[in-house]
């Protein structure tokens, strides 16, 4: 019997310490200690969640926006170089441009020339002599040769043949007479022009008629003055 009691002992404790334990566990859970403490567990587990896709979603965005700026910063520099392009090729244009009308008028681009040079080229009317020519210019009748000639040439035509065939011959001289009379007052009232061709200084020529000898030769150096030749020496 008392082997019996001996053994009875520890089980009741351990029955009285299990009943213990199972009633405060009933009270925590009753009074929401052990909900709470295992919700809050919860709660800090499904935040750091959500904080671990709020930083994905962020990374995301500045990756995004990252993209949109490389994509801008591309486009800005393809843009800068076709309009640096365009204006290259605008700027080309116009010096070909030029260049085609230079060649068209046939001026060189402008140089420097020395003072000296400057003041030589200020003679507009100076040049050398290039020809020398001169020209015939017949005198105007003034009747006198037609009456004379006819005279002359009545009185000739007079003395060939007779009856109507003198005056036919009469008449005919008178008009041969009266003709030549005219040819040769003209001839002898003619006048001589000489017509001088000036090669200018800035190249070009010029033409310079006077009725009396220019008194130069080809070659020689000469001014216009007031349409007449004068030599340089």
């Amino acid at each position: 019997m008392e082997n019996r009691s001996g053994m009875l002992y520890p089980m009741m404790v351990i029955a009285a310490i299990s009943v213990i334990l199972f009633s405060v566990i009933g009270i925590a859970t009753m009074t929401g200690h052990i909900p709470n403490a295992l919700s809050d567990k919860k709660d800090v587990v499904v935040a750091e969640q959500q904080a671990a896709k709020d930083a994905a979603a962020l990374k995301e965005v500045e990756a995004a926006k990252a993209v949109r700026e490389a994509e801008a910063a591309k486009a800005k520099e393809l843009a800068a170089a076709k309009d640096a392009e365009a204006a290259k090729q605008v700027a080309a244009e116009k010096a070909r441009a030029a260049k085609l009308a230079t060649a068209a008028t046939g001026t060189a681009a402008p140089r420097y020339v020395p003072a000296a040079q400057r003041t030589a080229a200020v003679c507009r009317d100076c040049g050398v002599v290039q020809s020398i020519n001169t020209t015939e210019v017949k005198g105007k009748g003034t009747g006198l040769g037609v009456v004379g000639g006819a005279v002359v040439g009545g009185v000739l035509g007079h003395q060939i043949g007779s009856g109507r065939g003198q005056d036919l011959a009469t008449v005919a001289g008178a008009v041969g007479g009266g003709y030549a009379g005219n040819e040769i007052e003209k001839r002898v009232k003619k006048t001589v022009n000489y017509v001088v061709r000036v090669r200018m200084e800035d190249g070009t020529v010029r033409s310079v008629t006077q009725s009396m000898a220019p008194g130069v030769a080809v070659g020689d150096r000469v001014r216009i003055e007031d349409g007449v030749i004068v030599s340089r020496g």
